[in-house]
């Protein structure tokens, strides 16, 4: 993918994680955000391969795109 992206994991019941975004996310798992914007949910079964070919599908800036 161009530009590549970043992937970070937050553990919404860790301790130290912001109350509200641990209220407004508690119950919804997996959640992916790209750019601050919620992605539709993805099955938590999804292998590595499958979640990287989800992902390409939604990116306007993927390969073959306009």
């Amino acid at each position: 993918m161009r530009p590549p992206l970043q992937l970070t994991v937050i553990d919404i019941d860790a301790p130290g994680v912001d109350p509200d975004l641990h209220a407004r996310y508690d119950l919804e798992v997996p959640v992916l955000h790209l750019m601050d914007v919620p992605l539709p949910r993805v099955s938590p079964r999804l292998n590595a391969e499958g979640l990287f070919s989800w992902l390409q599908r939604l990116s306007p800036t993927s390969a073959g795109s306009d």
